[in-house]
């Protein structure tokens, strides 16, 4: 049976509802107002309405988020490090950005002196972690950024999503890593050799590359790459064995993947990149356009928020 709503609870709902029904009231008569000189546009009603829904919105959302934890008995918890159970000490605030609307959350914090442990049960329950974004807004963030510029990214959010979050925000919510190989060989010698790699493995080309190092007193700086690289990557070259059983070893699939998944994202002008950011946003477009991203976020769990615990304690 379903606990009765705390008296505060209630009369915020009967305001809410008629600021809702005074709010649809004007909407109506702005919307149909035959004496205007220039009557609103669809376009213009759409975004009154957009606008009146997202307030709706952030305040529901305050509602039910915002003092989630007030009318709770909070008790004790288990520490998470010793399972020592220990009452709750104070409420911690926290922003967080949703698509709705900004809101500030009050959730019960626990702390353990002995293990110097401090956490928010409310956090996991709500499956939050230390962003200040909701995991929705992440989840829009992410799915953007693997598509266009970060800089893009954030101001398509704030012009049709009337979200607002900081370049950097964009750029650290999703970011990769691109490397990969080149071959210069186009020649008769290379072709032949090439035929060989695939047909015999390795070992005779690896031969063939040494017996080229003995030929002058000098070994010729592309030659002696080759061999390098031979010498290192021979283990991962059984082409013979990898044709028997079926697999690809030509270039052109792994080529053309690059290309979509990496270069179409990361190789445009003006962008920089470090390895990490490269390779989370490497990641990310792979996952949307291999249609995977609705099952990757669901099993996705943001990190948990670290604490520090404080000196004096705020009693609210």
């Amino acid at each position: 049976m379903a606990t009765r709503l705390p008296v505060e609870v209630e009369n915020q709902i009967d305001r809410m509802t008629e600021a809702f029904r005074q709010r649809l009231t004007e909407l109506f008569q702005w919307s149909n107002d035959e004496e205007t000189d220039r009557p609103p546009t669809a376009v213009e009603i759409e975004d009154k309405i957009r606008e009146w829904i997202r307030q709706i919105g952030e305040d529901t959302q305050t509602l039910v988020l915002g003092s989630m934890d007030r009318y709770r008995h909070k008790g004790k918890q288990c520490c998470p490090r010793c399972g020592e159970a220990v009452y709750w000490e104070r409420y911690e605030p926290r922003n967080c950005i949703t698509t709705l609307g900004d809101i500030q959350l009050e959730r019960a914090y626990y702390n353990h002196p002995t293990c110097h442990c401090g956490w928010v049960p409310m956090d996991k329950r709500l499956e939050i972690g230390a962003s200040e974004l909701s995991p929705r807004v992440l989840e829009m963030l992410s799915y953007l950024g693997g598509f266009m510029p970060f800089g893009k990214a954030q101001a398509f959010r704030a012009k049709y999503c009337d979200i607002h979050v900081s370049h950097d925000t964009v750029n650290t919510g999703t970011v990769a890593i691109v490397w990969g190989e080149e071959t210069d060989r186009t020649t008769g010698w290379g072709e032949k050799h090439c035929h060989r790699l695939k047909h015999d493995g390795p070992a005779p080309v690896l031969r063939e590359l040494r017996a080229l190092s003995l030929v002058s007193n000098a070994t010729p700086e592309p030659v002696a790459k080759a061999i390098t690289y031979f010498e290192n990557q021979s283990p991962r070259m059984n082409y013979p064995l990898y044709v028997e059983q079926g697999l690809q070893i030509g270039s052109g699939s792994a080529e053309s993947g690059v290309k979509q998944v990496v270069g179409c994202r990361i190789n445009q002008a003006g962008m920089r990149w470090n390895p990490e950011r490269a390779e989370a946003v490497a990641h990310v477009r792979a996952t949307i356009l291999s249609d995977g991203w609705d099952d990757f976020w669901s099993d996705f769990h943001p990190p948990p928020r670290q604490y520090r615990r404080k000196g004096v304690p705020v009693v609210a």
